[in-house]
């Protein structure tokens, strides 16, 4: 294209996160975009955009966020958005066994049925701030179902910010 010596402008790397509602979903990609934790992020209804860049080595990776609302009453409507995504960032929160057990009985399905065959996926452990004692799923446990299935393993805090840039790094 041109001559101008203009570096050249690629489409971002659609992400799309998904995960039971009130894991948080979108506690996490605030941190992770806007550097702050609000503590009081209002449900998703259906989808929310974000967009980030990342550098990576020399180069700038733009990524499209894909926040979407964790009830199933707006399964039917999340179709489109997994289509064509480069990225599904399946999260639940380390404190609620239960947001665990969905990931194994809901949105792996969700994941398999409506994205991509080779879309890179990530499992990520929010609220990973949560004391010892509070935890609900070991990392050890979480880790194992993620490497079986060939899914990136993280564990993050929007609280504290700990390990969210990280997470989408490894993903990136």
């Amino acid at each position: 294209a041109g001559g101008s010596g203009a570096d050249f402008t690629y489409a971002p790397f659609k992400i799309i996160i998904v995960g039971d509602s009130g894991v948080g979903k979108t506690s996490l990609l605030v941190r992770f975009v806007e550097g702050r934790y609000t503590g009081t992020a209002a449900p998703t209804v259906s989808i929310d955009i974000s967009t980030a860049s990342l550098k990576l080595g020399t180069s700038t990776v733009g990524l499209a966020l894909w926040d979407t609302a964790g009830q199933e009453r707006f399964a039917p409507l999340s179709t489109p958005y997994f289509r064509q995504a480069d990225g599904v960032v399946v999260v639940y929160d380390v404190a609620s066994r239960a947001s665990f057990t969905r990931v194994a009985s809901y949105w792996i399905d969700e994941i398999f049925y409506k994205a991509e065959p080779d879309v890179s996926v990530m499992l990520v452990g929010a609220k990973a701030d949560t004391p010892p004692e509070s935890r609900e799923v070991s990392r050890e446990e979480a880790e194992a179902f993620a490497n079986e299935r060939g899914w990136l393993y993280f564990e993050a805090s929007a609280l504290s910010g700990a390990h969210v840039r990280d997470a989408f790094y490894l993903l990136a």
